[in-house]
């Protein structure tokens, strides 16, 4: 099979060349946006949580236990994690199978893995959880799940890779026409 006599010329290199240049500048433009949008949520997320950990374990330990049994109500979705635990490590209130060593008490979230239980299932997850020791001697944390942002991890990298393959099939294709 004879190669077509085209494919040696230097327009053709050159637009070869620049087409490359291009790619490679999307692939870089994207994986920026990515990087930059992921640490914009996970911020967002650390920082919900802080605040929900910080408002809770001010109020009174009466108040409290009434608002962590509300908080676990009202989590359709099943991404909230709350426990309070005594000094000993036992749960007193929560979906927090058991503290977390790994946590340290802290401002800062961290992602940790933990065992969820709800009623009779139990499930490991990786969360971004905070800790926050109480005046009283309970250790309170308060986590969110992050199955949203592997979902959403999955789907924008399905779209990344659809739309790489869409370009590169038409610059080949404008290359041999």
């Amino acid at each position: 099979m004879r190669v077509p006599e085209v494919i040696h010329t230097s327009t053709f290199r050159w637009f070869g060349l620049l087409s490359t240049g291009c790619a490679i500048c999307m692939l870089l433009m994207s994986g920026i946006l990515y990087w930059r949008t992921s640490s914009y949520v996970i911020a967002s997320v650390d920082r919900v949580i802080g605040d929900l950990a910080d408002t809770i374990s001010a109020l009174p330990p009466p108040v409290r236990m009434e608002v962590l049994r509300e908080q676990l109500k009202q989590d359709p979705h099943y991404v909230k994690l709350i426990g309070l635990f005594d000094s000993e490590g036992n749960r007193i209130i929560g979906n927090i199978e058991s503290p977390l060593r790994a946590l340290r008490s802290s401002a800062f979230a961290t992602e940790v893995a933990v065992v969820r239980i709800d009623g009779l299932q139990r499930e490991e997850q990786t969360v971004r959880a905070v800790a926050r020791q109480l005046a009283d001697g309970t250790m309170l944390v308060v986590g969110r799940g992050s199955g949203n942002w592997t979902r959403l991890e999955l789907s924008s990298d399905e779209l990344w890779q659809w739309g790489c393959l869409r370009s590169w099939r038409s610059a080949l294709l404008e290359q041999c026409w």
